[in-house]
């Protein structure tokens, strides 16, 4: 019995320390203010992400219009989140993200999660120690068929 209990003790510790990307402190409005922005994952559960909000336009990538928000600055050895959202389903094998040039030299790539309404996807995008002169977040869209198509993005 004494293992059973623990062994249900240990589950739920596990569960929810994996359970989510943030926290549920409330957000402000995500016009650039600072605080934090919240989303909902494409139909999830919603989660907030501290941080300034940047409107980064919209870029084409493998037939896909995609609207692309980054919240957090970049700045060495820290973290910015990036969505990208859709008006059609992004029916795509892959969507990764990285800061730095097009080869991702000495970059941190993220593959990011697609929306569970399939309209979009977000990803943690970690920065390295040094960020290169000029380095730009790059979005690559794998289609399912192997292709990639590589949009570059102006850094906020």
């Amino acid at each position: 019995m004494q293992n059973r209990i623990s062994a249900r003790w240990i589950v739920l510790l596990v569960a929810f320390a994996l359970g989510a990307c943030g926290d549920n402190k409330p957000a402000d409005s995500g016009n650039g203010n600072g605080g934090g922005a919240r989303h909902t994952a494409g139909g999830g559960d919603a989660h907030v992400h501290e941080g300034t909000h940047h409107d980064l336009g919209t870029i084409q990538a493998d037939g896909h219009a995609l609207a692309v928000t980054m919240i957090g600055d970049v700045k060495p050895n820290a973290e910015v989140v990036v969505e990208v959202s859709c008006e059609n389903v992004l029916d795509v094998a892959a969507v990764r993200m990285w800061i730095g040039d097009e080869e991702a030299t000495g970059a941190l790539k993220c593959k990011a999660a697609i929306n569970k309404d399939g309209k979009g996807a977000h990803g943690h995008v970690e920065t390295a120690e040094t960020i290169p002169e000029g380095a730009q977040l790059w979005i690559a869209v794998e289609n399912k068929t192997g292709g990639t198509a590589k949009v570059p993005v102006a850094l906020p």
